[in-house]
């Protein structure tokens, strides 16, 4: 390792270092609210009340839902491949969280919907980045659901992202990372085991000064991440 590879790694393991007093989990990315993550009501999304995958139309009536009750969701969402009837499958499926969808909103590029076809029952939490095809890097902090300890199957869930990294807030959210708030081993040049949110971190931000591939390589062999490209 040269000398300049060396010092820009010990600046970004002192800038994780630096954060990690009492922290949940938003590590070294700046973040005033982390917690961006409601249930998607029919009129209130904030409320987190109502689950559209049980009540689409928020009439109270917590039948199944018909094909139709597509109709009354959201026009942001309604391009959206989500399942009205807990039965059918999900846009992609994943070793990490099941299968899921996860759909970027028409008219906010922050505002992201995700829908899991089991329960989810670690935090999780979405990290929203850029990609331009031949390269990609996250444009602000890490969203959690600090709220809700579980996640309910067939339920959709609206996160509200954030694009605050600093020089990178004029960047679009063409694509997430989603993973779970929870620490795994990381081979070299790691060595040691970390939160996922945090080797990301490492990965990245090592590629982007130095070029180098080496940290972003272990952390794709881990695999602890769903990453959708929109």
């Amino acid at each position: 390792m040269n000398v300049f590879k060396a010092i820009v790694l010990v600046i970004v393991m002192i800038f994780i270092s630096s954060c990690n007093q009492e922290r949940s989990r938003s590590s070294a990315y700046t973040n005033k609210n982390n917690n961006g993550l409601t249930s998607l009501g029919s009129t209130n999304y904030s409320s987190g009340v109502n689950d559209v995958s049980r009540n689409p139309a928020g009439n109270g009536d917590t039948g199944t839902p018909r094909a139709d009750d597509t109709a009354s969701l959201p026009a942001e969402v309604a391009h959206c491949k989500f399942v009205l009837d807990t039965k059918g499958p999900l846009e992609i499926a994943t070793s990490v969280l099941g299968e899921l969808t996860i759909c970027k909103s028409k008219t906010d590029d922050r505002i992201i919907y995700v829908q899991f076809a089991k329960e989810q029952t670690t935090r999780l939490l979405m990290i929203p980045t850029y990609n331009s095809g031949t390269k990609s890097f996250y444009v602000g902090s890490p969203v959690y659901n600090i709220n809700e300890s579980t996640l309910t199957a067939y339920k959709i869930y609206k996160y509200e992202l954030q694009k605050n990294r600093k020089g990178f807030e004029s960047y679009p959210i063409t694509s997430v990372m989603l993973m779970k708030d929870q620490s795994n081993f990381y081979p070299y040049p790691y060595n040691s085991y970390k939160y996922n949110s945090d080797a990301y971190l490492v990965c990245n931000n090592w590629l982007y000064q130095t070029k180098d591939p080496v940290y972003c390589n272990a952390f794709k062999s881990v695999g602890q991440y769903v990453y959708k490209v929109f």
